[in-house]
């Protein structure tokens, strides 16, 4: 008999756990063993490793779209000079202000020179694919629209059933000023 239970939690190294599963069976190799009554439960964790690939030669990720958790962003563009950790705190309040609308967000791509090897960056550029049913005369919505002000990073949204504008806006920003590629990361909601 086996029965799984979905959990999320931080982890080091950018992990992000799937799924845990408890089983009757008595395995010695488990990472965590508990008794309940006569039986030895074992669980195991499961995880999705979403690493953020290395910068090339020209200090841009690779060419691509790169899924990433909030936490593997924050781990890797949030630390070093105080702009990156402020900048950071404002990824983390559009994040939030999306999860809210979870369900009509389609991908949030996190792109700009905040995504770069670049020390000292601006602002953060996203875009936003949404669906339908997107309420934009919600709270968050509004707060969105001022995002530059109040976050210190450019939002784009752009709707779901407009693929054409979505992928020429991704192609736009998957190449820097001179047209060279760059890849963009994918903000795991």
């Amino acid at each position: 008999m086996e029965q799984s239970h979905e959990q999320t939690c931080h982890c080091e190294g950018a992990f992000l756990p799937l799924v845990i599963a408890r089983s009757d069976r008595r395995e010695r190799r488990s990472n965590l063993k508990t008794k309940q009554g006569a039986l030895d439960f074992t669980y195991q964790i499961w995880y999705i490793n979403y690493m953020i690939p290395r910068f090339d030669k020209n200090g841009y990720l690779p060419r691509g779209i790169h899924k990433a958790t909030l936490y593997a962003v924050g781990k890797r563009f949030g630390i070093g000079s105080q702009q990156r950790k402020e900048i950071f705190k404002g990824v983390i309040s559009v994040t939030r202000l999306l999860r809210k609308h979870k369900p009509n967000i389609k991908r949030f791509l996190l792109n700009g020179s905040y995504v770069t090897f670049k020390e000292v960056p601006e602002d953060f550029d996203c875009i936003v694919i949404l669906r339908e049913s997107f309420d934009f005369k919600s709270p968050e919505a509004k707060k969105l629209q001022h995002s530059k002000k109040l976050f210190n990073g450019h939002v784009l949204f752009v709707m779901e059933k407009d693929a054409s504008e979505s992928e020429q806006l991704i192609d736009f920003f998957g190449h820097d000023r001179d047209g060279k590629a760059k890849g963009i990361v994918e903000v795991k909601l």
